[in-house]
């Protein structure tokens, strides 16, 4: 059997649990369990007691965040590539307090429309640390939307659609609809109503769901492909049959109730719609690694994960060095023994040889391919530092509207400010930001401040401890 993982979910009263083990990306069910919490809720002890009994082979997992804690933004940003949209984000919410995740982007007026989670990193912190009391290794935190879409992902073929899916999940005190394309989501909304509602609707209480769910697919039909005919049911709960058939008869889409998986292993059934999500960020974790930008991470956790890596890479190189030295070793004996013209050796050993000289030059590459990450790497952090320093160093109604960064270097930073020379003489009192220079002439904006442009080199290695 492969590596395995655990995905949790804890709501108010209850714990859910699935594991799932991969080999050569084979997925299998190993185990899972849902059980009532203790009144006076979660401790270490009741996990660890719980782990052993229902048997979890590892104490690996990925937490689902509870929906209560995370805040939805939707904001409007210029029409910038995805990466560069990813930055213009980090600055805007740049805080100590909390992390934030992007989750889609519509064209809107001309620019994006852009749907945002934000989770307080305090709260992260602490639910972490209870489950890590308890002996778990918790890796990193995902969304109830981001398991849901990674599970249908995963199952496209096994329902031969490899079109555009539609999913509602349904929590006990949050619904939410998605729809989700094969690179990713397209819509999300949270409606404005509870899970219980599809459970037991009936009469008035079934027109108005219908009237919110026509509401919610008639904004997800704005901007995207023709919406699908079928509609995936997830959540802790199954809905009211009489729904479904109203749903068919009003909205033309036919809700269909996962009951089995392309997964191997135990058998979920009735329970599939229920653990859908969990299974998600499992697979995700094992290899699917369809949503990996909506992982959310402590800065432990994050560090935790890089050191993981770089020792796969020594441990990649350790082997490649051997393998080199191995057919270094294997050419040298080749070359002696057919000087010494034992013909014989060398035909035995020939194909040998020639894999290894192989793995030699493919090792080469390795090492090219290996470089070119740390150097990718090291990028990524000398600007996202860079960021922090600039936001941390703005005076008040100092605003920054475009930047650009190329090759460790600020090709260009333009904004307003009250005055260019209060800004720049700001800068000259940190070791980084005195380097930067303007750029162009200083012109007056409508509202009285001054507009400005900025270039210079990202000197974060001069910045003091």
């Amino acid at each position: 059997m492969g590596k395995s993982i655990v995905a949790i979910r804890i709501d108010t009263s209850r714990l859910t649990a699935v594991e799932v083990s991969a080999d050569q990306h084979a997925y299998e069910i190993l185990r899972w369990a849902d059980v009532t919490l203790p009144e006076e809720g979660l401790n270490p002890e009741w996990l660890k007691a719980l782990w052993a009994k229902e048997k979890f082979t590892t104490n690996r997992v990925v937490r689902m965040i509870p929906p209560a804690m995370v805040r939805w933004k939707t904001t409007q940003m210029p029409p910038l590539p995805r990466e560069e949209l990813q930055s213009a984000l980090a600055l805007e919410f740049s805080s100590a307090n909390e992390l934030f995740r992007l989750f889609e982007a519509q064209p809107n007026d001309g620019g994006l429309l852009v749907k945002t989670a934000h989770v307080s990193l305090g709260e992260m912190e602490a639910s972490i640390e209870n489950l890590e009391k308890a002996g778990l290794k918790v890796l990193w935190s995902g969304f109830s939307g981001h398991g849901a879409a990674a599970f249908i992902h995963y199952h496209r073929e096994f329902l031969e659609d490899d079109g555009v899916q539609l999913y509602l999940d349904l929590l006990e005190n949050h619904v939410e609809l998605g729809m989700v394309g094969p690179s990713g989501f397209l819509f999300r909304r949270t409606l404005a109503v509870a899970g219980r509602g599809f459970w037991d609707a009936s009469g008035a209480d079934m027109d108005g769901l219908v009237g919110e769910l026509r509401l919610t697919l008639a904004a997800a039909a704005k901007g995207n492909a023709a919406l699908p005919g079928k509609l995936w049911l997830l959540g802790s709960r199954l809905p009211d049959p009489a729904l479904l058939d109203h749903l068919k008869t009003e909205l033309g889409i036919e809700g269909i109730i996962p009951e089995k998986t392309r997964l191997g292993g135990v058998l979920t059934g009735i329970h599939t719609p229920k653990l859908a999500g969990l299974i998600g960020l499992a697979l995700e974790e094992l290899g699917l690694d369809t949503f990996r930008e909506l992982r959310v991470l402590t800065a432990e956790q994050a560090e935790r994960a890089v050191n993981k890596q770089r020792q796969a890479l020594f441990l990649r190189l350790a082997g490649i060095a051997g393998l080199i030295g191995l057919g270094i070793a294997l050419s040298m004996g080749a070359r002696a023994i057919k000087m010494s013209k034992d013909a014989r050796w060398l035909a035995v050993h020939a194909d040998k040889v020639r894999t290894l000289n192989r793995l030699t030059q493919e090792t080469n590459r390795h090492f090219s391919e290996i470089q070119s990450l740390e150097d990718w790497l090291a990028n990524r952090h000398q600007e996202l530092e860079f960021l922090k320093i600039l936001q941390e160093n703005l005076p008040d109604l100092t605003v920054i509207q475009a930047i650009t960064i190329e090759d460790g270097n600020l090709k260009s930073l333009s904004g307003v400010t009250p005055s260019v020379s209060g800004l720049l003489a700001r800068f000259q009192k940190n070791p980084v930001l005195r380097h930067l220079k303007l750029k162009g002439s200083i012109t007056l904006a409508e509202d009285g401040r001054e507009e400005f442009q900025l270039e210079g080199p990202l000197m974060i290695g001069e910045r003091k401890p």
